[in-house]
């Protein structure tokens, strides 16, 4: 008797984002005969980012805010493998990883989020903290918290949605959970904080926050971030004793040269069905990717959304 055994095709996941674990779950209720699956992930474990500002506030634990890569891999039966990417060759199917061999694809999706933008404030790369990736950010909460890092002054420069959320949680993680009496404030360069948003949902904004003490400096730009301070396009000097960067988001460096298309920005361009407009046998979601026809926020929302179309 013949057996027949199904064509495998290698189904490759770089990143561990919403819409990821999406297609993960799907694949671990439903499986594929003849799919192998690699996930590759820098991080074992990833929160949801709906539960952040809740998490940095103390409301939700780290088991409930975060789900386990390395456990959801193996129910869907894939490979886990702790890395990251350094270049895609997009015609030959091959990724290279940074520690491991590279590796051959025949279908690639790239959930890998991005990071808050750095280059445009001198030292903010050595000196400033981005809000992604969360587990840093978790990091110097839980020292303020539990007392091995004193801290008086916490400035977040960028007063989007983002920046406003993050300015809340650790007010009450911090000087209404553990009395800490640290001062936060808010530092954007539009004319209001939260501006993409109505001037009634904006000014409810800022009254929540002037209730609890959390200071809005807006119309000015942080040009110089150092160890201790921060300095403004007016040359006020602000004393800071972190300094968290929730501006606008950039992909990394490696992208440009890998032969996929990308937006203006540099985020890979995708169409409806979250394929590449260049490679077909490609996919991304979340903040990595731009819908070319209908551009979306970079917001997590969007990448939970991805994940029944990837699927």
């Amino acid at each position: 008797m013949n057996l027949i055994t199904p064509e495998l095709m290698h189904l490759v996941l770089l990143g561990g984002g919403h819409a990821q674990i999406s297609v993960l779950k799907s694949l671990g209720m439903d499986p594929i005969a003849g799919l192998r699956i690699t996930l590759i992930s820098r991080d074992r474990l990833t929160p949801y980012s709906g539960m952040l500002p809740g998490y940095i506030e103390g409301k939700y634990t780290k088991s409930e805010s975060m789900i386990d890569l390395v456990r959801l891999a193996h129910f869907a039966g894939a490979r886990f493998i702790h890395d990251t990417a350094t270049s895609i060759d997009a015609d030959k199917h091959i990724l290279k990883l940074a520690n491991h061999p590279p590796l051959h694809f025949d279908r690639l999706s790239i959930n890998i989020g991005s990071t808050p933008r750095l280059d445009h404030i001198d030292g903010a790369s050595e000196h400033a903290l981005p809000v992604k990736p969360v587990p840093e950010l978790m990091e110097q909460v839980d020292a303020i918290t539990q007392g091995y890092r004193q801290c008086k002054n916490i400035n977040i420069i960028g007063g989007g949605v983002a920046g406003v959320e993050v300015a809340f949680a650790l007010h009450q993680r911090l000087n209404i959970s553990t009395q800490r009496q640290v001062n936060i404030r808010v530092i954007h360069a539009g004319e209001r904080l939260v501006d993409h948003l109505n001037s009634k949902a904006a000014n409810l904004v800022m009254q929540a926050m002037i209730a609890r003490g959390i200071k809005a400096i807006t119309r000015r730009k942080a040009i110089t971030v150092s160890a201790h301070q921060i300095v403004l396009d007016d040359s006020s000097v602000l004393d800071s004793d972190l300094t968290l960067i929730t501006t606008s988001a950039t992909p990394p460096a490696w992208l440009k040269d890998t032969g996929l298309a990308q937006c203006p920005a540099g985020f890979l361009a995708i169409n409806r069905y979250c394929q590449s407009i260049s490679h077909n046998h490609i996919f991304a979601a979340g903040d990595i990717a731009t819908l070319t026809r209908d551009a979306r926020p970079k917001s997590g929302v969007f990448a939970v959304r991805a994940g029944p179309i990837l699927r």
